[in-house]
Formats: C-alpha cells, structure tokens, sequence
C-alpha cells in the first residue's frame, strides 16, 4: 500500500468534516517522512516535562459538581466529532474493523445536553470562545 493510495482511498470512503481541523492541510501532506518522524519524536520526548508540572499545578484545585457537568459535556462533543466527523474513525467502522478497539479511546463517561450554553462570563464561556476557529499562524505574526 503506496501514500498515494492510502490517501486515495480515504478520500473516496471519508466524508470531508464538517467540523474545522487546526491544521486541515497537513492531514495526509505527510512529506517528507522522515521531517514528520523528527517532529513527532521531539514531541514525545518534551511532553512528560511539559505535562507534568500542569498537572502537579492544578492537581489540588477544587471543583465542583458544575465543573463536572461541564467536564462530560465537553468530553461527550469529543463523542460526537470522533463518531460523527473523524475520518480514521469512519474509515474503521465503515471497513469493519475491530470496533472495540477503533472505540477504545473514547471516555468511559460523557453526558449530553440540549442547546447546552455557558453562563456569560464565565470560564466555560471563555473556553468555548477561545476553541472558536481562527487563523492561528496569522496571529502569531
């Protein structure tokens, strides 16, 4: 199986999401290989030193039942994108993969809502206005 046909096929099966990726370009333009393995190595080697003073932070940080509900809301939209939208997932449902193990990653517990809204001003508020999409690399200019 060559690049080109992989992305041949997942072009012809998936969907185009509905839902704006960060970096919508750079899906499948993985070139060249060894650039994009570089990358992702660098990454996995800063992230226990990059993530673990955030969660030693916030670790004793207290929440209550409002926060949670907020929590499995949000996680039950992560649900919804990676069934709804997300090509990898699609294309291993719709190839009859293991479903359980095309499943796996998603949170053991979610909750929905309808027309779920965030009292203004608060931090759910400024949360959901900071994932709105927006050109980031511009911003950065």
């Amino acid at each position: 199986m060559t690049w080109p046909r992989l992305v041949a096929i997942a072009e012809r099966w998936l969907p185009k999401p509905s839902i704006l990726h960060p970096y919508p370009n750079l899906r499948l333009d993985a070139n060249p290989l060894a650039e994009v393995f570089d990358f992702v190595r660098d990454a996995g080697d800063h992230f226990l030193s990059a993530y673990v003073p955030v969660v030693q932070r916030r670790l004793e940080e207290p929440f209550s039942e409002k926060e949670r509900r907020w929590q499995l809301i949000r996680r039950g939209r992560y649900v919804e994108f990676n069934l709804l939208y997300d090509r990898g997932t699609m294309f291993g449902l719709k190839t009859f993969g293991r479903v359980e193990s095309i499943l796996m990653s998603l949170p053991l517990q979610v909750m929905w809502g309808y027309n779920e809204v965030p009292t203004p001003g608060s931090l759910e508020a400024e949360l959901l206005e900071f994932l709105k999409p927006r050109d980031w690399v511009s911003e950065q200019a």
